[in-house]
């Protein structure tokens, strides 16, 4: 079976035969035969070509080739020009990453503005050969050893099971042109060396090297599913959705075993490592990490993993309340009735206006409703045992003489309480 019966196969299986395509072409081999069989078997696609201005006149030579020949055959084509010296020079990025992140960015853009389906890749088995003793010389896991899959994230990667011996003889069998890129002869990359040190040498010792690589890759993607499966039951097992947060118990955390692999897999996708979640483990009650998108905090024997937030106003004056009143979470309602359904209700002649909602101080005090005598805010909370966390969103509500009505969500204040006297009632409905 030639090489374009068989991705015509796989597009077929994979139903994928009415999808509109994106092909990204560099003018190289691979990507040329890539747009060869495409356009002999008429599937529906376009063209985007990267123009990283980094080899001079080769670069706009492979613009060249890539423009004339979607002319030539009539297919729609996107090309754009990078600077790629300037976008290093906002951050600390190789050549490489600089290159990834800008045509990754221009090409999910193409995706979203023009409605493709998917983005499609001439990566081919060399490349998967690379990507993976690049990971391997990381100490990269199972996940990571898998390489490349033939389609993830609205990505086709069609030649993925192919060398790179198999792509050029094809186009030479086809007749078809394409441009060499002499920087791929540099071996100023850690890839290029693979590619022309590692790579040629591994097929002298083992003719069959390449395919199979692909044998034991496909093994590898069946394992780590198995495995995926296993880990994803035991989160749902161990973890628990609160409010705000997922809390899991650390002696549950502790019998796992190998205890790292679990660790990494469930603590990753918030941004920590196995050593920090090891710290976290023994560390004292109260003991704080943050990434960047999350924070995890252990309070007693669990730890807590929370969504960072950004810093919203935090102090809501209430000026008056003559029928209802309504503030961020919180609907102020005055009544002449007992209320049925408020979460809390205070007298409304006892109340001195303006009101302002806030954040705990240090020195609040307040009547706990239900104790004799007052008692310091915070020495509340901590004996009402609630996690940092929790502690964040307690708030006060206080009148114009700073007496506390309200520690929200938790008390009111014992002067501030309905008695049969009350004629006016101020009922708060939490939303």
């Amino acid at each position: 079976m030639n090489l374009k019966t068989e991705i015509q196969n796989r597009i077929e299986n994979n139903q994928l035969g009415k999808a509109k395509f994106l092909l990204t072409i560099s003018g190289g081999v691979d990507s040329m035969v890539l747009f060869h069989i495409f356009r002999q078997l008429s599937y529906t696609f376009s063209v985007a070509h990267c123009n990283f201005q980094l080899r001079g006149n080769d670069s706009d030579l492979d613009e060249k080739l890539v423009v004339d020949t979607c002319t030539k055959n009539k297919i729609p084509f996107f090309v754009e020009k990078f600077d790629v010296k300037e976008y290093q020079s906002t951050g600390n990025y190789s050549i490489e990453m600089a290159c990834r992140n800008l045509r990754y960015e221009w090409f999910n853009k193409l995706l979203i503005t023009h409605k493709f389906d998917y983005l499609v890749m001439a990566h081919h088995l060399n490349d998967q050969l690379e990507t993976l003793l690049i990971n391997l010389s990381r100490g990269s896991g199972s996940k990571g050893l898998m390489a490349m899959e033939e389609i993830s994230n609205k990505i086709f990667r069609p030649l993925l099971t192919f060398s790179k011996k198999e792509i050029v003889d094809y186009a030479m069998q086809e007749k078809i042109i394409w441009r060499e890129d002499l920087t791929n002869q540099e071996n100023d990359f850690i890839r290029n060396q693979i590619r022309n040190q590692i790579t040629p040498l591994l097929e002298e010792i083992h003719p069959q090297f390449l395919k199979n690589v692909n044998k034991s890759l496909a093994i590898l993607a069946e394992e780590n599913q198995l495995i995926e499966n296993y880990l994803q039951t035991k989160k749902k097992e161990l973890f628990r959705q609160e409010k705000e947060y997922e809390v899991v118990k650390i002696n549950s955390l502790e019998k796992l075993s190998p205890i790292n692999t679990h660790l990494h897999y469930f603590f990753s996708p918030f941004g920590f490592s196995v050593n920090e979640i090891r710290k976290l483990l023994i560390a004292s009650t109260g003991a704080e990490m943050q990434s960047e998108t999350h924070r995890i905090l252990k309070n007693r024997n669990f730890l807590l993993i929370k969504k960072k937030e950004n810093k919203k106003n935090d102090l809501y004056v209430i000026h008056s309340i003559e029928n209802s009143y309504y503030c961020p979470n919180l609907f102020f309602q005055k009544t002449k009735r007992h209320p049925t359904h408020a979460d809390e209700t205070l007298d409304y002649d006892k109340i001195k206006f303006p009101l302002v909602f806030r954040p705990i101080e240090e020195g609040d005090v307040f009547f706990p409703l239900g104790m004799k005598g007052k008692k310091k805010v915070s020495k509340f909370l901590k004996d009402e045992k609630l996690s940092k966390f929790d502690k964040e969103k307690v708030r006060v509500l206080v009148d114009n003489q700073q007496q506390i009505l309200w520690v929200y969500p938790l008390r009111i204040d014992e002067r501030y309480k309905i008695t049969q006297e009350t004629i006016n009632f101020l009922n708060i409905k939490i939303c």
